[in-house]
This record gives structure tokens, sequence and C-alpha cells, in this order.
């Protein structure tokens, strides 16, 4: 009797091991067994074509709460030669530290600084090679500021607050006093605007001043409010500087004061949010401006208002993209393209270092419509600092803020 019950229980045991192996099996292994096969990358189970979005992550985020489109990157293999929303290839034209792109007289050409030689060039964009603008070399320039007409000339800034205005054309060089500071250019070329800083508060004044020094002379005084003043020659030229000097707001919003050419008084513009940064339409017609409030959490996001005289400020549209305006280029006077961050903590729009390691994606911004939609995620992940467009649209390029390389998309 004791014989059987033992061999029973051996049994029970033995079953109970064999049932529990099973389960593990059917649980945990089964369901990764594909009895058709092995799947190619791409491939979908049952046979037929890959989805036109096979491989996106349905956890990640492009521009989280910006209205952009959860995706995630699909095989390198999959980039497109051009951008169509999605993976697409980038081809980089100088792989050196290059600062200050701006677009020459021709509408294709660039124009750039590198950095590493100290030489400023212009790439054939026949060839893609880089022509040297003149045989002098300027080492450490902190800034350049080009004339917006595409003419090669600029005006040169360096850590030791030396500045010097260079006619690449002409080979000719100006030097400009050392107490001037944030250059913006008149559309036409014939004009800056700059803030000369004296070292008494009484001698700080927003002038007016032909490209090469002369001609100089105050427009409106700065005093101690010169830190609040941002320079920004409008291309209507009636505008030349916003301060942030307005009536007192509630919290999360300030009045910017347009400060006009011939001092006209100008009604102030209302922002929603704080951290403003601003881009006028290349019409004049429109400011395109990024500011951080509650509502984005915090983040930068893009707004839209009128930019002309007296209607300054009115038709408001918050796009909602979120990144700053700094980021963004124009392809026509509606028409934005905007290197928008993937990811954003909480309050980016107080600290933009913490996105400097954040890859970037392309959109395409319409002014008019307050509208904005995918166009290019860089195959090549990487924050952008400055975005370029050649002037029929065809070729997006742009400069990657950690390595300083210029590459390029083609839009078209």
């Amino acid at each position: 009797m004791y014989r059987w019950r033992r061999i029973l229980l051996i049994s029970f045991f033995v079953l109970l091991i064999v049932a529990i192996g099973y389960v593990v099996y059917a649980v945990f292994f089964r369901a990764v067994i594909n009895p058709g096969g092995i799947l190619n990358p791409g491939q979908q189970a049952g046979g037929g074509l890959p989805l036109a979005n096979e491989g996106i992550l349905g956890g990640a985020n492009v521009n989280e709460g910006a209205g952009g489109t959860g995706i995630g990157l699909p095989p390198a293999s999959a980039a497109a030669e051009i951008a169509s929303g999605g993976l697409t290839q980038s081809t980089t034209l100088v792989p050196t530290v290059v600062s200050d792109p701006q677009l020459a007289a021709d509408g294709k050409s660039i124009y750039y600084y590198d950095r590493s030689t100290g030489q400023y060039f212009k790439i054939d964009p026949k060839t893609g090679a880089s022509v040297p603008l003149t045989d002098k070399v300027f080492p450490g320039v902190r800034e350049t500021s080009w004339s917006p007409t595409g003419d090669a000339k600029a005006i040169l800034q360096f850590p030791d607050n030396r500045k010097i205005f260079f006619d690449f054309e002409k080979q000719a060089q100006v030097t400009l006093p050392s107490h001037w500071e944030d250059f913006s250019w008149a559309t036409n070329g014939n004009e800056i605007v700059a803030k000369s800083l004296g070292a008494a508060e009484n001698n700080r004044f927003l002038i007016l001043a032909n490209p090469d020094g002369s001609n100089a002379r105050p427009v409106a005084e700065l005093g101690r409010n010169e830190a609040l003043v941002t320079v920004s020659y409008s291309p209507n030229n009636d505008m030349i500087a916003f301060s942030r000097t307005g009536q007192a707001r509630p919290l999360g919003e300030q009045e910017i004061i347009p400060i006009g050419k011939n001092k006209e008084n100008f009604r102030g513009l209302v922002v929603q949010g704080l951290g403003v940064q601003t881009v006028w339409s290349p019409d004049g017609a429109r400011i395109l401006y990024s500011a951080a409030n509650a509502a984005s959490d915090w983040k930068p996001a893009l707004w839209v208002v009128n930019g002309r005289g007296d209607a300054i400020g009115a038709d408001r549209k918050s796009i909602g993209l979120l990144t700053w305006a700094d980021k963004c280029g124009f392809s026509s006077a509606t028409v934005a393209y905007c290197a928008a961050p993937r990811e954003l903590p909480t309050g980016a729009g107080f600290g933009r270092g913490i996105a400097n390691d954040t890859p970037d994606d392309l959109y395409r911004v319409d002014l008019a419509t307050g509208q904005f939609r995918l166009v290019a995620t860089p195959e090549d992940p990487a924050a952008i600092s400055k975005v370029v467009i050649t002037k029929d649209g065809s070729t997006l390029y742009y400069t990657e803020l950690q390595s300083g390389a210029l590459r390029e998309i083609r839009l078209r």
C-alpha cells in the first residue's frame, strides 16, 4: 500500500513539472517563433509589401506637445533622397566648424566662416567646392554679420572687442569703433543699426550708420536699459529695435515696444510668454517669435503676428511648434523652415543649453495659416544651430550645433 502511494506521488510531481514547463514555454517562447519562417527586416507577417510607416516606434515623440506626430526612426536604408516627411539623407558639405552661413546674391551659393582655418569661403553649388573669398586670415572671429543683400560684405566681431567692416568684393577693410555692439542691417545693405555703449549710462545710444561706420548718428537713448533692447532692422525700414520696457502685464505676458527709425511711437506688442525671440518675415509683414508660458509648460513655442505699423501685434496666431525662432529660416514671405528638438523638458524656454544634445527635426511652417508639418528627420541625428533655404526653395542648408558641420537636405 505504501509502495503504491509513493509511486503515485512521484508520478504526480513529474506531471506537475511537465505542466509548469509547458506553461512557461507557451507564455514566454511560443509567441516569438514565426511558424512561417524568419521575417526579413521590414517584411510583414503574412506576406505583402512593408507598410509606409513600418518600423515606427509608437512610443516615441516628435516635438511632444506641439502638435507633432509620434514617430520613430525607420532603418537607415529607408532614408529618402528628397525630404517627404520622414528619414532623409543629408550631405556634409563642410566637415569642419562652420559659423554664420549666409545665402549669396545668386540665391544658391553659401558664404561661411571656417573657424579651423580663420578664413571665409563660398560654396560653389554646382561642384560643392569651397572657394576662398579672400587670402586674408581672420583668426578667432566671434560673430559675422552679413549684408542681407547677398553681397560679400560683412561686419566681423572678435573676442577682444575689435570690429571691422570687410568688403570681400573690393578686398577693402575698415575698423569700426570697439564700443559698437549688436549689429543689424537694413534690407538694402546700405545702413546698419547698432548699440553705441559708452562707459557712462548717459553715453549709451541706439545709432544708425553706414556699414563702414561713416554718417553715424544717435536715434534713441539706451541708458541703463541697453540689455533690454534687441536691435532688429525691419525689412520695411520703419523699425530698428525692440525694447522690453513696456507697461507691466499679468504674469506670463509682457509688452515689447518697437523703436522707430525716425522716432515714431508704435503701439506695444503684447506677447504671451517670456524669453522672447523675434524674427522678421522677408517682407516685414509679419513677426515670427518664440516665447515660453504656462500653456507650453514653459518651453519655447512659436507665434506669428502682424508686423506693419500701427497694426503690429494684430492677427496673432499660436503656431504651437516647440522651438526657438532663431532656429528658423525663410523660403518666402509666408513660409519658414524650422529646426525643432524632438524632446524638451519643462522650463527649457529659460535655459536653451539643456537642448544642446537633443536632435532636431525639420518642419515647414506656414505663417499665413499658422499650420506646420514635419518635413525631414535627418539621417544623422544632431542639434541644429542655423537653417538657410535657397531662393528657389530646392535645398535646405543647416549647421550642426555640436560639430559645426555644414550639411544640406534636398527639399525637391
